[in-house]
This record gives C-alpha cells, structure tokens and sequence, in this order.
C-alpha cells in the first residue's frame, strides 16, 4: 500500500462517504417510489474499522424485513457499487443481500471491530477504538435507538448504575424516568416500551 494514497483516503474517506451515502440513499429512495412504496428506508447503522494496512474500511448495515426494505436495499448497493469508485471506495459485497442475516448475529459480527475479548475472559478495545483518526466509529439510526431504548444515554446510565451497586459511586443521580431503562439494559431484562 502507498502511504501516501493511504493518508489521502483516511483524511477523505468521512467526506466522502457522506457524499456516496446520500446519493445512494436518493437514487434508493426514488426506486421504492416507482414501485409504488411511499415509505422510504435507511441505513440501520455502520461501523469503521482500521484495517492491518492502516486505512479505514466501512461495514453497513441495511434493513432487509420487507418487500420494499430488500427492494430499497438492493437499490442501495446498486448505488454503491455504480458511484463508488469516483467517491474513493472500492469492492462492495452484495452476498449478504441474498442470505440476511438476524440482527443478534450482525451485532455480535460488528461488536468484534470494537472491543476484543482476552483468553481471561476480560475485554479490552480493539486497535479500530485506540487508532487516532475516527471521532464517530459507529451510527446506530434513530430508528434502531427507538425501538429499542438502547441510546448513549440509557448506556451511560447503565453505567452509573453498575458503578453504584459495584460500590465505585456513592450516589445514583440518575433520573428516576430513565433508571428503569438502564437497569433493564444492565440486567438485560427487556425493554419497557416508550410510548408515542
């Protein structure tokens, strides 16, 4: 790999994946409507990872339910794989289009380029977490955050509930309409529901 190219395309690639995505997402978007789908899609979320030979590669995550989510995904990677190149981006892979995977086994197939467990049982950041370069390694779309209540916040939360039964804090300030949100996520009891 030449360095150089490799500095160009980190320092870019943020840029111009924003700039691939909404095209993409607009030429999807306009292939639903023509099949008659008035509801439009997107993505569900994507992850960064730094790859051994120092440049940032993006996985997403497309939804793929419906009729009209396969149709919009399909269009999506069309998308891709047809404007890709003049945005900087290389190969993409449509095989997971034809065999959807469930949401438990993408999560725990994205989980692994961000933390790494040890032969101890312990868990530690992966290099993609460490490596300077990346402000935002992760989106999750609103969608996903408010079906199932899993936000930054409910995160932090659960954290500071898991400090205070640990015996780290002393006092649980955490507001007493989002503390039971963060022990079902700590205790991984299901969600309540949010209402409308």
């Amino acid at each position: 790999m030449v360095e150089s190219a490799a500095n160009l395309w980190n320092e870019h690639s943020r840029r111009w994946w924003r700039e691939l995505n909404r095209i993409a997402k607009q030429r999807a978007d306009r292939r639903v409507r023509a099949l008659g789908y008035e509801t439009r899609a997107g993505l569900l979320a994507y992850s960064w990872e730094k790859q051994k030979r120092g440049v940032w590669h993006l996985h997403i995550v497309l939804p793929m339910d419906t009729v009209w989510e396969r149709a919009w995904s399909r269009a999506y990677v069309e998308t891709l794989r047809e404007v890709g190149a003049s945005k900087g981006f290389g190969w993409v892979d449509a095989k997971p289009l034809d065999r959807p995977q469930e949401a438990r086994r993408v999560a725990a197939y994205l989980s692994k380029y961000l933390a790494k467990w040890q032969a101890d049982g312990s868990v530690v950041a992966s290099e993609t977490v460490i490596a300077p370069g990346r402000t935002l390694l992760v989106y999750v779309s609103r969608d996903l955050t408010q079906l199932t209540g899993c936000t930054m916040r409910a995160l932090r939360n659960a954290r500071i509930v898991w400090a205070v039964r640990e015996g780290y804090l002393d006092e649980l300030r955490v507001h007493p309409g989002e503390l039971l949100v963060a022990i079902a996520l700590l205790d991984r009891w299901p969600l309540p529901t949010r209402e409308p």
